[in-house]
């Protein structure tokens, strides 16, 4: 008889291990030596057949079955009992990642354990690894995969025996964060100016998408979009400031760690308005600072307005202009400027088209920073203006030359003779024209809010508010930089080159000097304050130091001209004696009042001014005034009719009695506006000599009354009708 077990042809010892708790173990086994002692001892005149599939040789089915034809001899191997408490971590490990298990040892007589590994829920297992040593419990699984789950089991195992796996562990690996992260200033072509543009790799196929997170100036990381793609356009950024850029991916149910971050200093703002002032051989361009951390400009130039070259660098941030003077008579040229910074060089400005004049005698010069000035002293050219958007389109000569419209409006000055100016009705910047120099021009200008002053040699077609200057009083001679006489009562004196009206009027220029003339200046400034149109529209700055006062007497216009030199104490607006512009720097108020001291009654003194009428001031520019006093209308019927007048565009004075008991005595002052506040009519007045006169005025010399306090302190009004 012979056993199914050849001792002879049998492996070794140490490849008893199983590979498989669910494989079987081929028939030709070696068992234990003492389990092979007891198994020859009890069947030696039996054949044999060993099937340790899984759980038999730790005691769940029958090892040895009988083949012969006795009756079947069943004998069962103790059991491995399984371990349990399986885990599983993920971590990294010198930059790899790695799933940790860990498990409790249930059975003294194991000697090691063996892994099983299944990517997936539904997977196959397969073997990772053995574990050798009765007290190794311990295993790391290097892998690759991230965002995916791996499923464990570990069985233990003895020469010749193996438990049943234990239960299962999983683990989902993270989700790779994107990689190769970048962030660049890019062009925004469609809206001008720039933006970042971060972008970044990622190859998951789960990902749906990815947030952007951004730390600025050093501060925290804040989530600030979410996009789909693999690209991120950061429009919210500031000028000249750092920023650092991390990325995040994103599944249905998972986030991955943040990317490494991008780091970027944002360009500087570009520079805008950008002017170019003509003249002889030169163009001086001036724009705006887009960004107050810029440290200079670069300035490009190009003759045919497509290729650029670079032609000059500005240093300095606050040096917001250059001059061009390598052009020839005639020449054409475009220009375009970026501004410097510590993140690189900013988007480009607009383009600015010059050309210069050739034998004529014209020029585009921008004056006091927000007037645009074209002056001619040639005979017989041709000029037409039109506007689109915020350029001025002028046509000289046949040449085309472009200029941005600027606050301060569009000033004319034809003095050669001859010349044909046309103005259109797209314009609708404020314009200036002034053709006073006794030789013909032929002139069409067809934008109602212009204002023209010509004389009586001109001919004129169009809308304008137009002025026609015979003669001037005292016989002044139109000849450039002639002017009335200075004052009787004037010693020393300041010439103050400075905007006739800037970008418009208001009440807080007309501000008294130390003149008795309160009715004056509080009449100028309630005219501003309802009317503005009826102040630019008296006078005209002549281009040469003087100006030219339009004044009505009997209904008649009467014309002044006046230089600029003011009585003064020291130098600048604010050193003069009589009337000033106060902060706003415009000189309107001390012209109209200099004029006034001429006309009032032909003494040419200052002091002509003191004591007067709200009415006789409203009749220089032709405006017909009522008076009427507030105590003979109730609140409600005052608020009424002055609501009403202020409304339609009138001006409304108030003069306060000897015994006012609030206000200043025997004053002038300016209605500014009316209004109702919690039920209460308040009556905004404004004192003329533009600071506190009483406890009721704020600082400005404006007071908010009530109709009481109106009635107690005011005796009288006047209103324009």
């Amino acid at each position: 008889m012979s056993l199914a077990i050849n001792r002879q042809d049998a492996p070794p010892e140490s490849d008893l291990i199983p590979s498989d708790p669910i494989a079987r173990v081929p028939a030709a086994c070696n068992f234990e030596p003492l389990e092979s002692r007891l198994l020859m001892s009890v069947y030696s005149h039996h054949d044999v057949l060993i099937d340790p599939a899984p759980g038999t040789l730790s005691g769940m089915a029958p090892v040895i079955q009988s083949l012969s034809g006795d009756a079947p001899i069943v004998v069962a191997a103790s059991s491995l009992a399984t371990p349990s408490d399986l885990k599983a971590s993920y971590g990294l490990v010198s930059g790899k990642g790695v799933i940790s298990l860990s498990w409790k040892k249930n059975d003294s007589n194991a000697t090691g354990y063996v892994v099983w590994r299944a990517i997936g829920a539904n997977s196959t297992f397969t073997i990772v690894g053995r574990v050798s040593g009765a007290t190794n419990t311990k295993f790391n699984d290097v892998v690759a995969l991230a965002n995916t789950t791996y499923v464990y089991k570990v069985a233990g195992f003895t020469a010749s025996r193996t438990s049943d796996a234990s239960e299962l562990a999983s683990v989902t690996t993270p989700m790779n964060g994107p990689g190769n992260v970048v962030a660049q200033m890019a062009a925004d072509l469609a809206n001008g100016g720039s933006y970042v543009s971060v972008f970044w790799t990622h190859s998951d196929p789960n990902v749906t998408g990815f947030a952007i997170y951004r730390s600025e100036a050093g501060g925290a990381f804040v989530k600030i979009g979410q996009t789909s793609g693999r690209f991120y356009a950061d429009n919210a950024t500031s000028p000249d400031t750092p920023y650092k850029y991390r990325v995040q991916a994103i599944s249905v149910d998972r986030t991955s760690p943040l990317s490494s971050t991008a780091s970027i200093t944002t360009a500087p703002a570009m520079p805008t308005g950008l002017t170019a002032d003509v003249g002889s051989g030169k163009a001086k361009l001036s724009w705006t600072a887009g960004d107050p951390r810029a440290t200079g400009y670069c300035v490009w130039r190009s003759a045919d307005g497509l290729a650029f070259k670079l032609l000059a660098t500005v240093n300095g941030g606050s040096n917001t202009s250059y001059t061009d003077s390598t052009l020839a008579q005639g020449a054409v040229a475009y220009y375009k400027v970026l501004a410097n910074g510590p993140g690189g060089s900013s988007t480009f400005s607009r383009i600015v088209e010059v050309r210069l004049p050739g034998t004529s005698g014209w020029s585009i010069t921008t004056r006091f920073g927000n007037e645009l000035v074209l002056n001619d002293a040639a005979a017989s050219d041709r000029f037409s203006v039109s506007q689109a958007g915020p350029t001025l389109i002028f046509n000289i000569n046949g040449v085309t030359v472009r200029q941005a419209a600027t606050a301060g409006g569009l000033f004319v000055y034809l003095r050669g003779g001859n010349n044909s100016l046309s103005i259109d009705a797209s314009v609708t910047t404020r314009v200036t024209v002034q053709s006073i120099n006794g030789l013909n021009d032929d002139l069409s200008v067809f934008v109602v809010s212009a204002t023209v002053w010509i004389d009586q040699d001109d001919t004129f077609a169009g809308s304008a508010n137009v002025h026609r200057v015979d003669t001037f009083e005292g016989g002044v001679s139109k000849a450039p930089g002639v002017s009335l006489p200075n004052p009787g009562d004037v010693r020393n004196t300041v010439s103050v080159n400075q905007s006739l009206f800037g970008a418009g009027v208001a009440a807080s220029d007309a501000n008294q000097g130390q003149v008795g003339d309160c009715y004056f200046i509080s009449t100028l400034a309630s005219i501003a304050n309802s009317s503005p149109s009826v102040i630019t529209g008296s006078c005209v700055d002549m281009g040469d130091g003087t100006y030219t006062v339009r004044y009505f007497h009997d209904g008649k216009a009467r014309f002044y001209r006046v230089s600029n030199q003011f009585a003064a104490v020291g130098a600048g607006l604010s050193s003069l004696l009589y009337a000033n512009g106060g902060a706003s720097g415009r000189i309107w108020v001390p012209i109209l009042e200099k004029a006034y001291a001429f006309c009032r009654r032909d003494t040419n003194t200052y002091a002509s001014l003191n004591g007067g009428y709200f009415g006789e001031v409203n009749d220089l520019f032709g405006l017909q005034s009522a008076t009427f006093n507030p105590a003979a209308y109730t609140d409600a019927k005052l608020y009424g009719l002055l609501s009403t007048t202020l409304a339609s565009g009138k001006a409304v004075e108030f003069a306060t009695s000897l015994t006012a008991p609030n206000l200043v005595r025997a004053h002038g002052y300016s209605l500014l506006g009316v209004s109702r506040v919690n039920g209460v009519s308040l009556y905004s007045v404004r004192n003329p000599w533009g600071a506190s006169g009483s406890a009721l005025e704020g600082r400005t010399g404006v007071a908010n009354l009530t109709y009481s306090q109106l009635v107690a302190n005011f005796a009288g009004g006047t209103m324009v009708a």
